[in-house]
């Protein structure tokens, strides 16, 4: 059981956009005399909402490790290890950074789209045969 304490002032924490990170750990600048005078009972509140974020950190083991196995410490600490891990937490930031473009999903043309590409396999076809024809 510990409490995270960051003593920095331009230190990112990560998965700070998911996770009430405030809960669990302590960031404050290189001033000892306040965490000193932080009370038990403040700190153990500190150490539970850890135990509840704790598997948010792990890295789930690949699924061929523990598909034959029965469950063992760690899935028993991290039932929802499958949603709550590391990984996931990550791809979650990563899809939120993730651009945006209304042409993503979209396929457009022209309204004679069809007939544009059938044009265009013609003259490569075209082009093909003329590249392919013996000089005489």
């Amino acid at each position: 059981n510990c409490v995270p304490v960051v003593l920095s002032d331009f230190w990112e924490l990560p998965f700070e956009s998911i996770i009430d990170l405030p809960s669990f750990v302590i960031k404050w600048p290189m001033e000892m005399a306040y965490l000193e005078s932080i009370s038990d009972s403040t700190l153990e509140q500190y150490m539970d909402m850890g135990r509840v974020w704790r598997c948010w950190y792990v890295y789930p083991p690949l699924l061929h490790e523990i598909a034959s196995k029965s469950p063992d410490e760690l899935q028993e600490l991290c039932p929802e290890l499958e949603r709550e891990n590391a990984f996931e937490a990550m791809m979650r930031i990563l899809a939120s950074k993730m651009r945006r473009s209304w042409t993503m999903t979209r396929y457009f043309g022209p309204q004679n789209f069809e007939d544009m590409i059938r044009r265009v396999r013609e003259v490569e076809a075209k082009e093909t045969e003329g590249a392919q024809a013996p000089e005489a």
